[in-house]
């Protein structure tokens, strides 16, 4: 299991819970570039009626705003689509640029025109809350979080439709919908609900408006603080944006309606405009820091495995080592206990045998009996002969009192092709278990060699200790062999087997002049005096 440490952020969330996701569109190209392009006239559009309208306050500074507004939403939503397209949250940020395109018409100072930019307004409102309380994953969380945007955008729309049906003047709203004068009056109201009743509604409709927007701040706030560690540094500055956003937006809307355009409320109303513009690429820098992070501890993960990796594979050798290690330590012990028991008892039987057969040929037995006694005799000898045939087979004694290069050598003279052994210097004493294996090792490359070289081939044994390290090779100038052979060859397996036990490597390869060569490197630790053989 990886340590909580070292797991990476899933798609730039970092560790928030997310509710399942819905298959989602993924968008092409093409779509992009003519959703970006249509974000480009549109944008221009707006600069354009924004700078010559005769309703805004600042007309100039109001136009170049939305401009704005329009291209960094529907930019960044539209990068967070291509990045991110499981997610909802691009296409809810292109949305929120579609809700400022579609507050241009407060610019125009035709009656319908202005009420009708004037309620987009109040949707891009209910669009940016949503999208607060959905970031980073593009869904509201958790059912408490639905049920609050719910009832609030349910309660400000049914606010603003009452407004809509009776009331001559809109709620004031917020800095970027002050009109030069006084704003054009509402042409769609179906009632009059005169004066006191119209300001009454529309003080409330601004504060239960303002009211969803502290909500939404609050519930961001809560959420920041909530996230930890990692998370944080990717996330802290978007909500925090956003928060700032909600707030100032809130508050600035609530000081213009209680005490006019004052300073602090244009400061304040000015303060979220701005944090409303750096929303999005603050959304933006977010997802990217999360990316750059979920990189970084990619990159560390990775490391910890390749550690682990590492780490398993010594233990592996370690272990094969070990089994080894038990494993000629009990043939060893299999060999003494031929030795001292079977091969003595046989020695006395074979004894016993030979005196029985001598007095009865003394006292005159017959010859039936002699001849019986004679080859019980030789069947005890033939046994003899097994058993230290097992007992040198378990461990070679020439290895465990002459050494590796003695040993090799007598097997060389007894081989049935001439083979050439040749020491680089000295081969000291290594442990029984190295030892062995290299012996056995060369012993199959030997036999190998013998067998599929041909007639009239030579092979030649080399060895050379430098360095706590023993390289061994067997050579012959045979035909070689076969490309299948040398991935399926069972003796290589054994071989492998052998010395990879003791940490070392090997292989079977077609020499570059002809003939198989096995080659092969391995660790080569002093004897410790307390295992040198003694018998």
């Amino acid at each position: 299991m990886t340590p909580a440490s070292l797991q990476p952020p899933d798609a730039t969330l970092l560790g928030l819970q997310l509710p399942r996701r819905r298959r989602a569109l993924a968008p092409t190209p093409s779509l992009l570039a003519g959703i970006a392009a249509v974000g480009v006239v549109a944008a221009t559009v707006a600069a354009t009626l924004g700078a010559q309208s005769d309703v805004f306050a600042q007309p100039a500074l109001n136009g170049a705003y939305r401009a704005v507004a329009i291209v960094s939403w529907v930019g960044v939503g539209l990068q967070t689509w291509r990045l991110r397209p499981d997610s909802r949250l691009g296409p809810l940020l292109i949305a929120a640029g579609a809700a400022f395109v579609a507050t241009t018409p407060m610019a125009l100072s035709d009656p319908g025109a202005y009420t009708l930019g004037r309620l987009a307004w109040v949707g891009l409102a209910a669009i940016l809350s949503y999208v607060m309380l959905a970031f980073p994953s593009g869904e509201l969380e958790g059912p408490r979080t639905r049920l609050v945007y719910r009832s609030t955008v349910a309660a400000v729309a049914a606010a603003w439709t009452v407004m809509l049906l009776g009331a001559r003047e809109l709620p004031v709203g917020g800095i970027l919908t002050r009109c030069d004068g006084a704003c054009p009056q509402n042409p769609y109201r179906v009632v009059d609900l005169g004066g006191g009743l119209t300001a009454t509604l529309s003080d409330a409709t601004t504060f239960l408006t303002s009211a969803m927007l502290v909500v939404v701040a609050l519930l961001v706030l809560q959420r920041m603080r909530a996230v930890q560690g990692l998370a944080r540094a990717t996330l802290a500055v978007p909500f925090a944006c956003l928060f700032v956003f909600a707030l100032a937006v809130a508050v600035g809307n609530v000081l213009r309606t209680t005490s006019g355009d004052g300073d602090v409320a244009i400061a304040i109303g000015w303060l979220g405009v701005l944090a409303g513009l750096a929303v999005p690429w603050a959304l933006l820098a977010g997802q990217a820091r999360g990316q750059l992070l979920e990189r970084a501890l990619l990159v560390r993960r990775n490391a910890a495995l390749e550690a682990r990796l590492h780490a398993s594979a010594d233990e592996l050798r370690a272990s094969r080592a070990r089994i080894y290690s038990a494993g000629s330590e009990e043939r060893r012990r299999i060999e003494r206990d031929l030795h001292d028991s079977g091969q003595n008892r046989l020695v006395a039987l074979r004894i016993k045998l030979d005196l029985a057969a001598e007095e009865a040929e003394q006292e005159g037995a017959s010859e039936l009996l002699h001849a019986r006694l004679v080859a019980l005799g030789e069947e005890a000898q033939d046994a003899l002969d097994a058993v230290r045939a097992i007992a040198r087979g378990v461990y070679p004694p020439l290895l465990a009192t002459g050494g590796l290069l003695t040993a090799l050598e007598a097997e060389a003279q007894e081989a049935a092709r001439p083979v050439a052994v040749r020491a680089a210097g000295d081969v000291p004493r290594s442990t029984p278990e190295a030892e062995a294996a290299v012996y056995y090792c060369c012993l199959e490359a030997l036999q190998n060699s013998c067998k599929h070289a041909g007639p009239g081939a030579h092979v030649t044994l080399r060895l050379a200790c430098v360095d706590g390290t023993l390289d061994f090779a067997v050579a012959d100038d045979g035909p070689g062999f076969a490309d299948g052979v040398l991935h399926t060859s069972t003796g290589l397996t054994h071989m492998r087997d052998r010395i990879l036990a003791v940490g070392g490597t090997v292989e079977l390869t077609n020499d570059d002049g002809g003939g198989a060569l096995v080659h092969g490197r391995t660790p080569w630790p002093p004897r410790p005096r307390a295992e040198e053989d003694t018998r």
